[in-house]
């Protein structure tokens, strides 16, 4: 987490430097000279929350080991709503009795289930405790779903989250989580250090296509006229990266080839169905 910290104190650095030069009290009227003023004590203001990451909402490093995540959500971007369970698969690395996880207020929290067994959970804002009687041991996996559902809120000092809105007149939904606002849309252990496998399940309206992260295992077509796309990620990646997009996507494929000439990768590019030929 320290080196994600310095990354994003750097990035705001760099930028602030470029947007912000520093006055010149010789050449700059009032009115700009202040408006630098203003801005340079709004960056600092930015560089000191970044900083503090217990000032962010970021937890303290626990005592697991999460091995894998599985979001399996339905995305409605007309309604602009989101409703699913998230199952985190977890070892404990020394004896644990208490867990906390990061869900935004906005969102209800339905139901806890610890390996198969309803647990019970207590709730103060956006953090959600659970407490193991008897505690679990160190080494032996479990698995904790919550089930959740409701509205998205941008949120956040950078303003990130689940965000609608429209192209071309069709709804959308797309996510921006970097670096501390994975809660803002599902329940999350907010450690960016601790990397997981992943899954992704989008079941997606009729007519709209659900695109994620690493490759695309399978989509189903349900009864009710929704689809499900079914994403996996085998190489393991911080909670903020995970991603869930939705909208009238149209697809095709293309294949990167390596400097060798030899390896390559099949690349799969989802855009608007209006930018498709300038894709």
């Amino acid at each position: 987490m320290g080196r994600a910290r310095w990354f994003i104190s750097l990035s705001f650095l760099s930028a602030s430097v470029l947007a912000v030069p520093p006055p010149d009290a010789g050449s700059c009227r009032p009115e700009v000279r202040a408006f630098r003023e203003s801005e340079m004590a709004r960056v600092a203001r930015r560089m000191e929350v970044l900083s503090s990451p217990e000032k962010y909402g970021v937890q303290p490093r626990q005592d697991l080991d999460i091995l894998e995540t599985h979001l399996d959500l339905s995305v409605d971007p007309e309604d602009e709503r989101i409703a699913g369970t998230v199952t985190l698969t977890f070892t404990p690395t020394a004896t644990l009795a208490r867990l906390d996880l990061r869900l935004h207020r906005a969102l209800s929290l339905e139901g806890t289930v610890l390996d198969g067994s309803p647990l019970p959970s207590r709730r103060k804002k956006d953090t959600i405790s659970l407490a193991f009687s008897p505690p679990l041991a160190a080494g032996e996996a479990h698995a904790l779903a919550v089930s959740y559902s409701g509205k998205p809120q941008v949120t956040g000092a950078l303003g990130g989250g689940m965000f609608f809105s429209r192209h071309d007149g069709v709804p959308s939904a797309t996510t921006l989580s970097e670096p501390f606002d994975s809660f803002a849309w599902w329940p999350c252990v907010d450690d960016l250090a601790d990397k997981s496998l992943a899954r992704i399940d989008l079941t997606v309206p009729p007519g709209m296509v659900g695109a994620s992260n690493g490759t695309l295992s399978g989509v189903t077509h349900n009864a009710d006229g929704t689809t499900t796309y079914r994403w996996i990620e085998s190489y393991p990646i911080s909670n903020y990266l995970i991603s869930a997009n939705v909208t009238n996507y149209v697809q095709f494929g293309d294949v990167y080839t390596a400097l060798d000439g030899t390896t390559t990768m099949p690349l799969q590019h989802f855009v608007y169905p209006e930018d498709l030929a300038r894709a």
